[in-house]
Formats: C-alpha cells, sequence, structure tokens
C-alpha cells in the first residue's frame, strides 16, 4: 500500500504525462492544421498565377495579333497596291491595338506598385467636376459606338479637394470605362458628384448593364479576376480596372462601394475626403 506521499507524487506524475501528451497532441494538430492551410493557401495561388497567364496570354495575344496582321498587309502595300483609305484604316487599327496594348502593360505595372507599397501620390487641390467631366469626354466616343448613353449631373459650386489629379482621372475612368463595356445597347450611365458632408465628396456611376450577383462582387474587386470567367467570355479584359480604382481610392483615404444585381445593373460610389489624407492625419 502507498503512502500519502507516494500516491502524491504518482498523481503528479500522471498528472504530468497527461499534461505533456495532451500538450504533444495540440501542437501536432496545430502543425498539421498549419500545413493544410498552407498547402490551401498556395493551391490557391496556384490557381490564382494560373488564371492570370491564361487571361494575360490571350489578352496580350489579341492586340499583337493585330499589330502583326496589318502591319504585314502594309509591308506589301507597293505589291498588293492598297487604297490609300485602306492604308489609312489599318494604321488605325494599328494604333488601338498598341493603344490598348499599352494599357495592360500600364495597369499590371500599377497594381504591382500598389500591391508592392510603392505608390506615390503627387496631391494638389483639384476641382473634381473638371477631372469627372473630362473622363466623360475622354470615352464619350467610345459610349457612342455602344450606343450608351452617358449623363452626368455636378453639384454646383464643389469644393476643391485634395488628391492626386492623375489618379482620380484613373479611378473615374476605369469605372466609367468599366460600365460602358458591361452595359448593353441602348442602355444609359449616370455619372453624379455632390458633397457627401462638410468633409466628403461623393461620386457615383450607375448603370443599366448586365450587374453581377451580390455575392460575386468581391470577385470583381480581385486583381485579375472577373466575374464572367474562360477565354470565351464575353467581355474581354485583364480585370484590373476595379481593383486599380478600390485601391486608389482607399490610398486616397477614401471608401470604394459597390452595389449590384444581375441584370439590373451595378453602382460604383467612391467617397472621398476634401482634405488630403496626410492632413486628415494632422
Amino acid at each position: 500500500m502507498l503512502s500519502p506521499k507516494a500516491r502524491r507524487t504518482n498523481n503528479n506524475r500522471l498528472l504530468f504525462d497527461y499534461g505533456e501528451t495532451l500538450g504533444n497532441a495540440i501542437w501536432r494538430h496545430k502543425s498539421t492544421t498549419a500545413h493544410k492551410a498552407a498547402r490551401v493557401r498556395a493551391e490557391l495561388a496556384n490557381g490564382v498565377n494560373l488564371s492570370f497567364i491564361a487571361t494575360l496570354n490571350h489578352e496580350l495575344r489579341t492586340p499583337l495579333n493585330a499589330i502583326l496582321g496589318f502591319s504585314e498587309i502594309l509591308s506589301h502595300a507597293p505589291e498588293k497596291k492598297p487604297k490609300p483609305d485602306q492604308v489609312a484604316e489599318y494604321a488605325g487599327y494599328i494604333n488601338q491595338s498598341a493603344d490598348h496594348l499599352l494599357s495592360i502593360v500600364n495597369g499590371i505595372l500599377e497594381i504591382s506598385k500598389i500591391q508592392s507599397g510603392k505608390l506615390l501620390l503627387c496631391t494638389e487641390n483639384t476641382n473634381p467636376q473638371e477631372i469627372i467631366m473630362a473622363c466623360v469626354a475622354i470615352l464619350s466616343s467610345v459610349a457612342n459606338d455602344a450606343k450608351v448613353y452617358v449623363e452626368s449631373n455636378m453639384e454646383e459650386e464643389l469644393p476643391l479637394i485634395q488628391v492626386d489629379p492623375v489618379k482620380l482621372r484613373q479611378i473615374v475612368l476605369n469605372i466609367l470605362g468599366n460600365a460602358i463595356k458591361f452595359t448593353p445597347e441602348e442602355g444609359a450611365i449616370h455619372v453624379q458628384c455632390a458633397r457627401e458632408n462638410d468633409d466628403c465628396i461623393r461620386i457615383s456611376i450607375r448603370d443599366s448593364g448586365v450587374g453581377m450577383p451580390p455575392d460575386q462582387i468581391h470577385i470583381a474587386l480581385e486583381p485579375f479576376r472577373q466575374v464572367e470567367t474562360g477565354l470565351n467570355r464575353k467581355f474581354e479584359g485583364t480585370g484590373l480596372g476595379l481593383p486599380i480604382a478600390k485601391a486608389l481610392t482607399e490610398a486616397h483615404g477614401g471608401t470604394f462601394e459597390i452595389e449590384s444585381e444581375q441584370n439590373k445593373g451595378t453602382e460604383v460610389t467612391i467617397i472621398l475626403p476634401i482634405l488630403g489624407i496626410e492632413e486628415i492625419a494632422q
């Protein structure tokens, strides 16, 4: 028969052994869970990379093939003797394709800067109405070709805001260009800008386009992804427009919101502080 002291010693050892066994089991479980999580992240990242490579391959090939094809025709101009209006037409196609190719490269460089934390803002007092109306004018021919009506409504006497005017223009062009692309013929886009309160302005771009399910909005905000996937999708693009617009908005201390419903349209709203983000921080 064990003495009370011996029983206590034995109980303590049992508790120690149990605690050690439990601790090892918890550690193994955490290690296994962490390993599985790392594997899932790697698989997801690999899937995104493969999707990006496939999309980028398609997006680059389209304008490059156009440039090569039409430039080859022009290089044999003396033999085939194309008419002057044909030469101008082919040169225009080459220019459009090169411009599209440049926009793809610029988008990739922009998102790379944002993701690496190397984005620089050159803020100054800026008239938001002038920027927005300039964007509407820039894309007016695109909207006309798509047979989409663009209406703008600017509040009178909007205040100057502290933003990078180049980045603000990029934000509006990305959102408006996206709205035009996803709006069918005879559709409408409404662009509005007004004071949100004494500290902010609100810019909203609402379209009557194809829209998307609310639970898939997050996909449209991920770089290189679109809600409609696959190389045979109806709408081309690298899927960088909205992610860049969102990142640039947030870099200014603003908020970026999307409301959408499939087959009923999308509204993108950005709220920007009147004072720059540096002034707000002070």
